[in-house]
C-alpha cells in the first residue's frame, strides 16, 4: 500500500511539476533556461518508461508518462524558435528510430534505456544552469516538485527493486539540487514557491 502511494506520488509531482513549468513558459514566453536537448531527451525518456510500465505493470509509470510525453512535447514546441521548427519533427525522428530499434531488438531494456535518457537528458539542462548561468524561464516551483517526485521514486523504486526507477530517482534527486541551489543563489527573489 505504501509503495503504491509512493508510486502514484512521485509520479503526480512529476507531472504537477512539469505542468508549472509549462504554464511559466505559455505566461511568460520565457525560454532562455531551458535546454531544447533536454525536453527532447525527456520525451524521449517518456516512451521508454512507457513501455517499462508496461512490461513490469506499473500503471502510475505509464499514465504520467503518457500526461509527460505531451506536456514536454508542449514546453519543447514553445522552445524551439518558430525558425527552427522543422528541428522538433528530426528530434522526434532521431529518437524515435532509436527507441524503435531498441525495443523491437531488446524490449528488457526499456527501463535502463529510460535511465540513461534521463541522465543524459540532465547534462545540458545543467550546463545551462552552471556553465552558461542561463536561469531565466526555470519554474522554481517544478523543480522543488520535481525534487519531491524524486524522493518518494527513490523510495518506491527501492521497496519494488525496480534498479533503473532507481537510479533515474538518484539522478533526478542531484539533477534538482543543483538547479533549485543555483536559481535560489543567482536570484533568490525568484526561489519563492508559489
Amino acid at each position: 500500500m505504501l509503495v503504491q502511494f509512493l508510486a502514484i506520488y512521485a509520479e503526480g509531482m512529476g507531472v504537477v511539476g512539469t505542468s508549472f513549468q509549462l504554464a511559466k513558459v505559455l505566461k511568460t514566453k520565457v525560454t532562455r533556461g531551458l535546454s531544447e536537448w533536454t525536453l527532447t531527451l525527456n520525451i524521449a525518456g517518456n516512451i521508454a518508461w512507457i513501455i517499462f510500465g508496461v512490461q513490469e505493470s506499473i500503471v502510475a509509470v505509464i499514465v504520467a508518462n503518457c500526461i509527460l510525453f505531451f506536456l514536454f512535447s508542449a514546453i519543447l514546441y514553445n522552445v524551439i524558435d518558430s525558425s527552427s521548427r522543422s528541428k522538433f519533427v528530426l528530434y522526434f525522428l532521431l529518437f524515435g528510430s532509436v527507441l524503435g530499434a531498441t525495443f523491437l531488438y531488446l524490449p528488457a531494456l526499456a527501463g535502463w534505456l529510460a535511465a540513461i535518457y534521463g541522465l543524459l537528458s540532465s547534462l545540458p539542462q545543467l550546463r545551462k544552469v552552471i556553465v552558461d548561468e542561463k536561469i531565466d524561464g526555470i519554474s522554481f516551483t517544478s523543480s522543488f516538485l520535481w525534487l519531491t517526485a524524486e524522493m518518494a521514486t527513490v523510495l518506491y523504486a527501492y521497496s519494488l527493486g525496480a534498479w533503473p526507477i532507481l537510479f533515474a530517482g538518484f539522478r533526478g534527486l542531484i539533477t534538482f539540487v543543483i538547479i533549485m541551489y543555483t536559481v535560489a543563489k543567482k536570484n533568490p527573489k525568484r526561489s519563492r514557491l508559489w
